[in-house]
């Protein structure tokens, strides 16, 4: 199966996304995929009508925007000289809101983010509020970079529950959980993993045969000493997870209730992202619908 072959990378020219576009070029050159470079320009407060200025809102915000188109077109020109194909969108609003309508009319598999500080001098890793909004919010696959990563994936782990739920369809996602990690491994050549939370070490068993059957119905094959099946909190248990066995890239899952838009069940994501030293893929159910319209 093919993933990433239409990439959308969002960059607000902080200096935590180099990474980003690192990692957007070592993709593209992988899956030989396309690359969007999007930018938006966030709508100016309501006072500022009352600015005194040469230019009205509306002529600073068309400014603003022809100004980050340039400097989009700057950053994709490093991506052609690989003979990649490379597009640029540069836009107002809201910039979760126009990320993800541009998902949805650009067609991408891959939503690209990085919003955490690349200073070790700052010790909060929290992302901020418009990533998790699209973490939310994003019917598309989405890969936050971790600001000091080094550009490839030795190591990557997939993080499934096969734990049965009348009400999410953990089966489908866990799927495709497993297929994402495994196409990532085959391009990179990387090692893969896989976790699993136990309820209690009496599930051993019945988990480990689940796990199997998930990796035999999508053609993928681990080797038996890299699946882990462990005990405990789910947010501390993946987050141990990835420094212990130096994971560079988590793979992980959103569930999402069938039938009711844009609503998710927990935010596993959300909190390991404030704790892990590693890139984070976070995928929904196929059933997800985003709550924003194009």
């Amino acid at each position: 199966m093919a993933f990433f072959q239409n990439i959308l990378v969002a960059l607000d020219f902080n200096e935590a996304e180099q990474a980003e576009v690192d990692h957007a070029l070592n993709l593209a050159k992988l899956h030989r995929s396309k690359v969007t470079f999007i930018s938006v320009i966030p709508d100016l407060p309501k006072n500022a009508q009352m600015e005194i200025s040469a230019m009205s809102p509306e002529e600073r915000i068309k400014l603003a925007v022809t100004r980050r188109k340039n400097e989009l077109i700057s950053v994709a020109e490093c991506i052609t000289s690989h003979n990649i194909e490379v597009d640029t969108v540069s836009i107002s609003g809201k910039p979760c809101d126009e990320i993800i309508r541009q998902v949805m009319r650009g067609h991408h598999d891959l939503l690209m983010i990085s919003e955490r500080e690349k200073s070790s001098a700052i010790k909060s890793k929290l992302i901020g509020s418009t990533a998790r909004q699209i973490l939310r919010k994003c019917p598309c696959p989405v890969l936050a970079v971790h600001p000091n990563h080094p550009g490839d994936y030795s190591k990557i782990m997939a993080t499934i529950d096969v734990r049965e739920d009348e009400e999410v369809d953990n089966q489908g996602l866990n799927r495709a959980i497993v297929s994402m990690a495994n196409t990532i491994a085959e391009a990179e050549g990387s090692e893969m993993l896989m976790l699993n939370i136990l309820p209690t070490e009496n599930a051993r068993s019945e988990h480990l045969e689940k796990i199997t059957k998930c990796l035999q119905s999508v053609d993928v094959e681990v080797k038996k000493d890299n699946i882990h099946l462990v005990t405990g909190a789910t947010e501390t248990a993946i987050t141990d997870g990835s420094k212990k066995h130096d994971i560079d890239l988590l793979v992980m899952g959103m569930l999402s209730r069938t039938g009711i838009r844009g609503f998710f069940i927990g935010n596993t994501v959300e909190k390991v992202l404030d704790d892990v030293e590693c890139s984070i893929l976070a995928i929904k159910p196929e059933a997800f619908v985003s709550p924003i319209k194009v």
